[in-house]
């Protein structure tokens, strides 16, 4: 039961290859419980809103790093679950393909049937637009925790990281960096 509540991106994910994008989400929806015409329908609906239409051409083994960060969102996804969990999504993108991979999360949190969202990240200027909440680890226990705006200060990071450390958000999109004297 609660499987079918949770959709997982971990990272790393080895993903089946040797199928095209269409097939492998087909795939995926049918091992949740999707009939074959419902998961081809999601899948549809999810490699548009991801910008993916030309993924049905292509081997996943000939896509490029952030198409398969996208195939694999997806078939987290593919089964409209309740809760997301999303480890390090962007590890290994470049630049242009982690902020497409951003906006697209920043889009999903948007959406009125949107997942609840636990996004693992070492990089805060990865986390999309509207989260509301956060947690701060240090060696396996959360240090703070609660509304973002409250947790992700230059405080509560130099703090954990034991180095002076500025953070902030501009246009919606959070940053840190160290300071200088």
């Amino acid at each position: 039961e609660a499987r079918a509540l949770l959709g997982v991106m971990p990272d790393g994910m080895r993903l089946l290859d040797r199928l095209s994008g269409p097939d492998f989400l087909v795939h995926v929806g049918m091992l949740h419980g999707l009939d074959a015409s419902t998961a081809r329908e999601r899948a549809q609906e999810l490699l548009a809103a991801l910008d993916l239409a030309e993924a049905g051409k292509k081997l996943i083994s000939d896509y490029s790093a952030g198409m398969t960060k996208k195939i694999a969102l997806s078939a987290a996804l593919i089964h409209s679950p309740r809760v997301l969990v999303l480890d390090e999504p962007t590890s290994g993108l470049d630049l242009g393909a982690r902020e497409l991979l951003i906006g697209a999360l920043s889009e999903i949190m948007k959406g009125s049937k949107s997942p609840q969202i636990i996004l693992v990240t070492h990089q805060i200027e990865e986390i999309p637009d509207g989260a509301t909440h956060c947690a701060i680890m240090s060696q396996g226990t959360i240090a703070h925790q609660g509304p973002i705006e409250d947790v992700l200060t230059g405080v509560n990071l130099s703090e954990v990281y034991g180095m002076p450390l500025l953070a902030g958000r501009t246009d919606g999109r959070w940053w840190a960096r160290g300071v200088t004297e």
